[in-house]
């Protein structure tokens, strides 16, 4: 047993050790997955996720991933993405260079 550590505290350690490495591989194929997809997929993919209060490991490499790819296509999304997370209150759209929010597709209170 490693010194100082109880047999509590170090299967805790190694579950955490597992859950970030399977966490990073679900992250790497959501990576993948967004890269080859266009950009009317990837409005399709988060306009699926609105309103959707769920939320698991899985999930959020998810959206993480899709944020990144949305982020990357270049188009203003600062009507839903800041720099602290992503709002999944309202659909959006493509209107010129920005991705907006449809004003008309609330689906949670939260």
């Amino acid at each position: 047993m490693t010194r100082g550590l109880s047999a509590g505290r170090l299967r805790l350690r190694y579950y955490r050790s597992v859950m970030d490495k399977r966490l990073k591989s679900m992250l790497d194929g959501y990576r993948r997955r967004f890269r080859a997809r266009s950009l009317e997929d990837l409005i399709e993919a988060f306009n699926r996720g609105v309103g959707t209060n769920a939320w698991v490991a899985a999930r959020a490499a998810y959206l993480c991933a899709l944020r990144e790819a949305i982020l990357g296509t270049g188009l203003d999304c600062s009507e839903f993405i800041d720099d602290t997370g992503m709002s999944l209150r309202h659909e959006v759209e493509r209107r010129g260079g920005s991705i907006i929010v449809r004003q008309d597709t609330s689906r949670s209170d939260g």
